[in-house]
């Protein structure tokens, strides 16, 4: 076998074991024994102590370190070579079979380690030649096609049935990067045994001893996961932002220390007659008036020790009108530093239904005061009036107080001993009452004066148990005249 170098021809003695390795690998790849043996000196590597690599540019880095210590073997070899040429009449041309072998040796034993370690990465690690074909590829490349080096060197893309879709994008960048002689880093999504899986790959060029790109080394990690995570995140956070902003309540994020508004929703800029970067570059007392000092510090101690606070305000909008609101806070970690989120909820109708509320009680109050009968709330439970008007007090000769405390005693002093029958009948009567159906009947009750008066009462169910028998009883008592 002849090898050429510096213009010389140099006879390249190999062992038996050897040269049939070399004719085994020319006819899998279709290469010349010649070129095989050039190819396997070009692709020698060299391993450094720490082999590991944590990153996917590490794996790459020790790559590159590799390749150009194959160049550097080479031009050994042929210095070698030169070395040994003789010059002399005889003509005689050889290098030192041992010393070749020894070459030989060294070259197989720093591939079969660098194989071992590359096979050992989760990375993919894959070399193309000038035309796209495989010649290299490590365990975990190969696992995930579900092939075998056989079955893959000398192949192209197009030969393993690898989808055009995907690998015509990825075959210009590998043109690429064998024309430029640059590395190039790019994402792609393969077809493997486990499905479709996505990688961030790089393409890293092999110089020659001539500076030509001689080969393309392909090392990718797989991002599947963490592809899917970001995925589930930016969904995520989409999620919460449309939540943001189409809540009912009004939100606001806030400085826990500076009191500087950090975010708002476009519901409370609308509220308050803003829009939202209006009211992102308002100071927070244009639309927040100044709460009470003693007020504010017991709503912020309350706040840190428990993490959360519920209270009372008022919003002012930008046209000077204030609205009554409920605040709802809570510490929060809002890019990257401690805020308070506060939900706002507008209380307007509330405040006004209170009011109307406290209206309507005022007029009842007024009317039952006004009553020349007396009216009451009778508990079932508790035995005892927990409401008279004012005539009934009068009636009577006692305050509410007295009369509340005097419980089952009050019906034996001033029912009439035949009538206290009626009463238990009346509220047994009232366990199998209708809705809003209304009892009657007369009795004598003694007034302060120690005279006994006949009453007609009146009396419905006021509300219930949980388990629906009555609770409370409202009563009126019509006064019928004097008992003789």
């Amino acid at each position: 076998m002849v090898h050429k170098v510096s213009s010389r021809v140099v006879t390249l003695r190999l062992p038996q074991d050897l040269m049939q390795a070399v004719m085994e690998q020319a006819e899998v790849t279709g290469q010349s024994r010649t070129a095989v043996i050039v190819g396997a000196l070009r692709q020698v590597f060299a391993v450094a102590d720490n082999t590991s690599s944590d990153s996917l540019e590490g794996v790459q880095e020790q790559l590159n370190t590799l390749s150009q210590e194959v160049a550097g073997l080479n031009q050994k070899l042929g210095q070698f070579a030169e070395e040994t040429v003789s010059d002399h009449s005889d003509n005689k041309v050889g290098v030192p079979e041992e010393a070749l072998q020894q070459l030989v040796a060294k070259i197989e034993q720093r591939s079969r380690i660098l194989d071992q370690v590359l096979s050992a990465s989760v990375d993919h690690v894959c070399m193309y030649d000038r035309l796209g074909r495989y010649t290299y590829a490590n365990r975990a490349f190969l696992q995930s096609l579900g092939l075998e080096g056989t079955e893959l060197y000398g192949k192209t893309w197009e030969h393993l049935g690898l989808p055009a879709e995907i690998m015509k994008p990825f075959e210009i960048k590998l043109r690429t990067a064998l024309a430029i002689g640059q590395s190039i880093a790019e994402e792609i999504s393969l077809p493997t045994v486990n499905g479709i899986r996505d990688y961030e790959y790089i393409l890293s060029p092999i110089h020659g001893a001539d500076s030509t790109v001689e080969a393309v080394v392909y090392t990718a990690r797989d991002i599947t996961e963490r592809q899917q995570a970001q995925e589930a995140l930016r969904e995520s956070e989409e999620k919460h932002r449309n939540l943001f902003e189409w809540a009912h309540d009004s939100i606001f994020i806030t400085d826990h220390s500076t009191n500087i508004l950090l975010d708002v929703n476009e519901h409370a800029a609308r509220r308050l007659g803003y829009t939202r970067k209006q009211l992102l570059q308002l100071p927070s007392d244009k639309f927040s008036p100044p709460m009470n000092p003693d007020e504010r510090k017991a709503v912020l101690e309350q706040l840190w020790q428990t993490g959360s606070v519920t209270f009372e305000h008022v919003h002012q909008c930008k046209n000077g009108a204030q609205i009554p609101i409920e605040v709802s806070s809570r510490v929060i970690e809002y890019g990257g530093q401690l805020a308070i989120q506060s939900f706002i909820r507008d209380i307007t109708e509330r405040r006004q239904a209170e009011l109307a509320l406290q209206e309507t009680h005022r007029f009842i109050e007024q009317l039952t005061q006004l009553s020349p009968n007396l009216i009451y709330i009778h508990d079932l439970i508790q035995q005892h009036r927990t409401y008279l008007n004012r005539n009934a007090n009068e009636f009577y000769g006692k305050t509410p107080e007295a009369i509340r405390g005097m419980g089952m005693v009050f019906f034996s002093e001033f029912v009439h001993p035949e009538d206290l029958p009626k009463l238990v009948a009346m509220q047994k009567r009232f366990a199998m009452a209708r809705e809003g159906e209304i009892l009657e009947d007369e009795l004598r009750m003694k007034d302060a004066n120690n005279q006994w008066q006949w009453f007609r009462i009146k009396e419905v169910v006021l509300n219930r148990t949980s388990g629906g028998l009555p609770k409370q009883l409202l009563g009126i008592a019509i006064g019928m005249g004097e008992y003789n």
